[in-house]
């Protein structure tokens, strides 16, 4: 195999003799382990009337083995040493993955094999996995991707298997007169779970000899049959599925326009990314580009290129437009200035340079190759051993061997109208059909012939549509910059401070990469000042992007990111990636902070797309909006999307200018830079950062950010009314203090009662498919959260089960043995204290740490202390306190329904708690 030359791991491809192939990756210096199996098989193998079949077989093989046949103990063995695990079914392939603590691994493997060679598929459970199932499919009913994806189901060739529905609900997987299904699911995970169909990735710190070792031992045991025939003949559209507009009315509030043109399958020319490079030139968004032409016309706001449905005989080559209310009445108009487009690609003459411009990105992003988590890194290995040859597992993502003319004009001569389907989606859209599953309501109807033949003779002529230009980011060398002993520090250090600024530096010593991470914290009291301010803030983070965007374009390709986001005090710069000439980004970027000149055009668009999206927030899943109102209930200084939608709609342009001018007259500021850089870089770069802000701000000290304390309120509960059929509560346990002990029994907590709470609710009781547990800290402090949503249950019912669930856990709690407790405190402290795996999520540790307070960097080492020392016994008198004792420290939102609460819960409406609780953190 290719490996990067940044990449010190040691890898072995081989195949088992009952043709399973495997890949092993060898790295001493990994703290955990992981493991990643696919199956190439997916829902294109349901039978025709047992459609989600594949999908109801990988729920069930975590439900238990012959050998260990407790439903949950998987789940609890992984999560007691350290480990997480998932799976996804797909339109092809399966996959399943997990990670652990090194020394489990061949445990853990074991336990994983017999997931293939010996499932259960119990019928106790296919029963209650059934309905977790259809709860899932039920959770996905006014998502808009699943809801435009039925359509696109329906309206292509029904023979073909993309046609057939893929999650699967009681309906499709019920027990019928002839036989219960579980027959059925043996005879399907015979058929199809066979080595000859599987792939198998594993990565441990041992040598190769001994993880090939624990493989074989593991996995021989796999019996080897034969495997059904992958290929597929029949094509995914017929003539009458071509040219046609399909016309769809969307959930949320989406105005997009699709053009989709149909490839043959595109996967066998990974050596050449023909179709990356296609898409490159179509969608570019620098200078000349359609996008830019879009955007001064007004029409649309992003444009995306060569996404698309792919698979074995098929790929979409789609180009869609977020559109303008505007862009909505001048489709037609943009769809002549997308085929202009197309034509002036067919024109260019200076492929070499602008592919070669692709190829050296490509290979600095090879070359330079951060580490990834041993979990992400061994599920992309088994699934691109799906798609590329043994020796390019790695380096296939990569590869630009060089460009294929012909090949090229192959793909470019299919972009034409009469290979091409149309999708609008829109509030509006006139339609006469429901589509099964999701009612979603569409229209399909052929373009008519005239219009085809206007945009079939359309030609290239509009001089402000140009191809990209070569990239002058990548005509210089990367610098790898040399370590300087005298430089190197442990930890990040303030090289620079001045009122209302301190700038932390940290030369890198660790990753070998010439990259670099910078986060700019930019608190200015004006942003927080009221709603409007915090809503008018985003607003201008947007605009800010928008306007800066073909500027950075090139940098932005050639390796350089950069991210603008809001924080509670302000707002954020953080750039990222090359760290030659980084500076330079990060000096123009503050530079124009200062210096926008919006126009109202643009204001009023970005605005509307703003306030569209905060409004669609009231129909997201109901969990989801009860965790934004508890973040917004106890943190002012975020307030929901649809508090800010109210506070955006009357704002004008002439509003937005005047808290723009005044957002930056005063700041504080903190710097954070962390990478290939070194100290004189560093220093330069502050006093120029300094020079550009302080010549127009006036220092300022930190703003507040208020955390409404819980104490001494019992039993605070919001009720919330959601749109939405299903039910949801969440059960929120505030701490009063954010030293490393409070911090360590939540972890805790939340690492013991997670497993519990999920095989009980949800596998168990079936109360719903979005059950658990999670560690949530708030503004500094720690907390934890429980949070059910469910199609069946009311909330009053939700929240009986959990505090019988609460009460069941403090009872059982003592009963832990001394070395389930050790496994336990093992496994959350590898979790607290987890390597860095690249410099990417060391930057985030150590900015979070500066956000933190956390000076001495040392935190995660403080807390994991602290778990060491912890004992069954103070858990139990901590959850005790926590759960049952008291109903302080606690609030509870939950939806609103015609059923009666409890008693003793004390309902609030959000307005009067914003007034009622005093800050924490004062």
């Amino acid at each position: 195999m290719i490996t990067s030359p940044n990449d010190s791991k040691s890898y072995r491809a081989l195949t088992l003799d009952n043709g399973l192939r495997v890949v092993i990756v060898s790295d001493p210096d990994s703290e955990k382990s992981a493991a990643a199996l696919t199956v190439n098989c997916g829902h294109f193998d349901d039978p025709d009337d047992r459609q989600g079949m594949a999908h109801f077989v990988e729920h069930l093989s975590f439900l238990g083995t012959q050998s260990d046949p407790e439903p949950g103990a998987f789940h609890q063995f992984i999560s007691g040493h350290g480990g997480s695990h998932n799976a996804w079914t797909g339109a092809e392939h399966t996959s399943y993955f997990f990670d652990i603590n090194n020394e489990f691994l061949p445990q853990a493997l074991k336990r994983f094999s017999d997931f293939f060679v010996e499932p259960l598929l119990s019928s106790e459970y296919i029963e209650k996995e059934r309905n977790a199932i259809d709860a899932e499919y039920r959770l996905k009913l006014k998502e808009d991707s699943h809801r435009i994806y039925q359509v696109h189901k329906e309206t292509i060739n029904p023979a073909h298997p993309f046609a057939k529905f893929s999650v699967g609900n009681l309906q499709t997987l019920a027990d019928r007169p002839a036989g219960p299904i579980r027959a059925e699911l043996v005879a399907f995970h015979q058929r199809f779970y066979v080595p000859r169909l599987m792939t198998l990735a594993v990565l441990g710190n041992g040598d190769l000899e001994s993880l090939q070792a624990e493989v074989e031992r593991c996995f021989n045991r796999l019996i080897d049959r034969p495997a059904p025939s992958r290929e597929l003949t029949i094509p995914l559209y017929r003539p009458e599925h071509q040219q046609v507009a399909i016309s769809i009315v969307p959930h949320k509030h989406t105005l997009k326009l699709l053009a989709s043109f149909a490839l043959p399958n595109t996967d066998v020319h990974y050596r050449n990314k023909t179709i990356a490079y296609l898409a490159h030139l179509i969608g570019h968004e620098g200078k000349g580009s359609l996008l830019s032409k879009l955007k001064r016309l007004g029409w649309a706001n992003n444009l995306s290129v060569g996404r698309g449905i792919s698979g074995n005989n098929f790929k979409d080559f789609n180009i869609s437009f977020d559109l303008t209310q505007v862009g909505l009445e001048h489709t037609d108009a943009i769809m002549d200035l997308m085929f202009e487009a197309i034509d002036l690609v067919h024109h260019c003459d200076n492929h070499q340079t602008l592919y070669g411009d692709k190829q050296k990105l490509m290979q600095l992003a090879f070359d330079y190759q951060e580490k990834t988590k041993p979990i992400n890194q061994v599920s992309h290995i088994s699934t691109n051993m799906f798609n590329y040859d043994p020796e390019h597992y790695l380096c296939g993502d990569y590869m630009m061997e060089g460009f294929d003319e012909a090949l090229f004009k192959q793909f470019a001569a299919m972009l034409v109208p009469t290979n091409m389907r149309l999708v609008y989606v829109y509030p509006e859209a006139q339609t006469d059909k429901v589509a099964k599953w999701y009612d979603t309501q569409y229209k399909i109807e052929p373009i008519a012939p005239a219009q085809l033949a206007h945009w079939k003779n359309i030609r290239y002529q509009d001089p402000e549509l140009s191809l990209p230009q070569p990239n002058p980011y990548l005509q210089n060398p990367v610098v790898m910059e040399p370590r300087v002993a005298d430089e190197i520090t442990p930890t990040p250090e303030i090289i620079d401070s001045a009122p209302g600024y301190q700038f932390y530096f940290k030369q890198d010593e660790m990753f070998d990469v010439p990259k670099g991470h910078c986060y700019l914290a930019i608190d200015c009291p004006d942003s927080t000042a009221s709603v409007v301010n915090i809503a008018i803030t985003r607003l201008f983070t947007e605009l800010f992007l928008d306007a800066v965007l073909e500027t950075h374009y090139d940098a932005e390709l050639a390796g350089l990111s950069y991210h603008v986001y809001v924080h509670q005090g302000g707002l954020t710069i953080h750039t990222s990636g090359i760290s030659t000439n980084q500076h330079l980004l990060i000096e123009q970027l503050l530079s124009a902070l200062h210096n926008m000149d919006f126009k109202p055009q643009r204001f009023a668009e970005l605005k509307s797309q703003l306030h569209s999206h905060w409004l669609n927030s009231a129909k997201s899943k109901p969990v989801s909006q009860l965790f934004s109102v508890l973040s917004a209930t106890l943190q002012p200084n975020n307030p929901t999307m649809g508090q800010m939608a109210q506070a955006l709609a009357e704002v004008s342009f002439e509003q937005f200018m005047a808290v723009y001018r005044q957002l930056f007259t005063q700041v504080h500021i903190d710097v954070f830079a962390y990478g290939n850089w070194r100290k004189p870089q560093a220093l330069a770069l502050s006093q120029k950062i300094k020079n550009l802000v302080f010549a127009k701000a006036k220092p300022h000290p930190e703003v507040f950010r208020p955390l409404l304390s819980l104490q001494n309120h019992s039993h605070v509960t919001i009720e919330q009314a959601i749109d939405h059929d299903d039910n949801a509560i969440v059960m929120y346990y505030q701490a009063d203090s954010r030293e490393p002990l409070a911090q360590a029994q939540f972890i805790l907590l939340n690492h013991v009662i997670g497993p519990l709470f999920f095989h009980q609710l949800r596998t168990e009781k079936q109360l719903g498919y979005l059950v658990g547990t999670g560690f949530v800290p708030l503004n500094r402090y720690p907390g934890m959260a429980l949070y059910i949503q469910s199609p069946d249950h009311p909330s009053p019912q939700l929240y009986h089960q959990i505090k019988d669930f609460l009460a069941m856990f403090v009872e059982q709690l003592p009963h832990i043995s001394a070395e389930q407790w050790r496994k336990v405190q093992k496994g959350v402290v590898t979790q607290v204290i987890e390597q860095d795996a690249n410099l990417r999520m060391r930057s985030q540790r150590f900015w979070i740490a500066i956000g933190n307070k956390d000076t001495d960097f040392d935190e995660p080492q403080r807390i994991a202390e602290q778990v060491m020392q912890l004992t069954p016994k103070d858990l139990l008198r901590f959850a005790k306190a926590l759960f049952i004792d008291n109903g302080d420290k606690q609030l509870i939102a939950l939806t609103k329904g015609s059923e009666t609460l409890p008693d003793h819960l004390v309902r609030y409406e959000q307005s009067e708690l914003a007034s009622l609780l005093s800050p924490l953190n004062a």
